[in-house]
């Protein structure tokens, strides 16, 4: 009973850590990507930007397509 309750403990710490360590690369590349789609109107270089990311190699990283002179969003 008590082996069950410390792999149960175990088994719940393991999934927070791996939420944090998936947050944190998130955070990474979007603080590597900001700079460049802050910058530029160019869609190849943003395209380039987002796919020098891991998550932009693997096709599960999205960018909004802005038009120049319009944002997307509310206001």
């Amino acid at each position: 009973m008590v082996a069950l309750a410390f792999l149960i403990a175990l088994g719940l710490r393991i999934k927070e850590m791996a939420g944090d360590q998936a947050m944190s690369d998130a955070e990474r590349q979007a603080v590597a990507l900001a700079p460049v789609l802050a910058t530029t109107t160019d869609p190849a270089l943003a395209g380039k930007a987002v796919a020098s990311t891991r998550a932009g190699q693997a096709g599960r990283l999205a960018v909004p397509h802005v038009e120049e002179g319009r944002s997307s969003g509310a206001g």
